[in-house]
């Protein structure tokens, strides 16, 4: 019995040394993975900073890009559901055809001063009735604001006064007339970057209220590495050219 508890003491002891060397040996090989020198976090940061600095900001530019062109779309279909309900409310076919436009054609942003030798009160019941189908909240003059074509540097186009919807939106250079509605579209109002085919669009309705590109500016009308060329018209087209891309601003 004495021999027998002997070799069973031997074996456990040889047992238990057996285990401490293992931990012992798997502790020693985690300090040996886990532990990095202070140079080796730093190279593994800067990497990290390197590659942010290249990756991130062309995916902002192309968030902004994509946000811009979600108002864009939203800020059309508004005016094309407002125009066709202004058709269907009086039962006319083509704009021409409804009360205001067969008496009030021809309304131009310069005819809201009667300086310019049109009548006022014409331009008046023609934006009291729009009330009716758009959230306008303001028409007048507006102060520190000024817009850039497409490509430039400088900001010098300033509206004489503008057209201020609920949602932010607002418009100005406006024409109506039976042929096709012509306004340019400023997506976020004074928000940045108040530029010409970013977020801000030259924009036609037609004669039976659908939303269409201006047929004058084609989208090659929308390069910012043309603005040169293009001059006064650059970013006429990007309207277009949006379309023509399906919904992207690949510019």
């Amino acid at each position: 019995a004495f021999r027998f508890d002997l070799e069973r003491w031997r074996l456990t002891k040889r047992t238990n040394e057996t285990k401490s060397s293992c931990v012992s040996l798997s502790a020693k090989l985690m300090r040996g993975t886990a532990a990095f020198t202070l140079a080796e976090v730093l190279i593994t940061l800067g990497i990290i900073g390197v590659v942010a600095a290249i990756t991130l900001p062309p995916l902002v530019k192309n968030y902004q890009k994509q946000v811009w062109v979600n108002q864009l779309r939203k800020s059309t279909s508004m005016f094309t559901q407002g125009y066709r309900k202004w058709l269907a409310d009086e039962g006319a076919d083509i704009l021409c055809n409804t009360k205001i436009y067969s008496t009030e054609v021809n309304i131009y942003s310069a005819h809201l001063y009667p300086e310019m030798g049109y009548t006022q009160y014409r331009v008046k019941r023609y934006f009291d009735h729009m009330k009716k189908y758009f959230n306008i909240v303001y028409i007048g003059p507006i102060e520190g604001y000024s817009y850039r074509k497409l490509g430039a540097t400088t900001s010098n186009s300033v509206p004489s006064h503008v057209i201020l919807l609920s949602d932010g939106t607002m418009f100005f250079n406006y024409s109506f007339s039976c042929g096709i509605n012509r306004i340019t579209l400023d997506l976020n109002g004074k928000k940045g970057p108040n530029t010409m085919g970013r977020d801000i669009f030259i924009i036609g309705i037609n004669e039976y209220g659908f939303v269409v590109p201006i047929d004058d500016f084609d989208s090659r009308f929308c390069n910012p590495k043309k603005v040169s060329e293009h001059g006064s018209a650059s970013g006429y087209g990007c309207y277009k050219k949006i379309l023509e891309d399906k919904w992207k601003m690949n510019y």
